[in-house]
């Protein structure tokens, strides 16, 4: 009996050791440095988080679509959605584009979201209002 326990007990530990290995070396293959992740989707179009535009064809294959690239962006594709003139694309960094027939334009901040600042000092201030 204890000779089973010692066997069972020791298969245990190698299972053990081999997850704990495995675990510290595994690795997936989605690439999120490139163009490997996907950001957001709006019926046959597809964005990258880099905001590059893939339409998705009838046989499954992919078909870059430059028409509906978004213009240059500080974040990443985060949410698509729809509204009644087109396409809505809201990014990491509170970046909301709109496409219509016209194509890309950038709305007005939305309500409550982070506003972009300058970076300045106090000396640089005091600067400004001494001339």
């Amino acid at each position: 009996m204890s000779k089973r326990f010692f066997y069972v007990s020791l298969g245990v530990l190698a299972l053990a050791i081999a997850w704990h290995l495995g675990a510290r070396s595994a690795r997936g293959d989605w690439d999120t440095s490139g163009l490997g992740s996907i950001g957001g989707v709006q019926g046959p179009i597809w964005w990258a988080h880099s905001g590059e535009a893939y339409r998705l064809e009838a046989g499954g294959s992919w078909t870059r679509d430059s028409g509906y690239d978004l213009p240059s962006m500080t974040g990443q594709v985060e949410l698509t959605g729809e509204y009644p003139q087109g396409i809505a694309v809201a990014t990491s960094t509170d970046e909301v584009f709109l496409h219509t027939a016209s194509g890309w334009f950038r709305a007005q901040p939305f309500p409550g979201s982070g506003t972009a600042t300058e970076k300045t000092s106090w000396g640089g201030f005091k600067k400004q209002f001494k001339q």
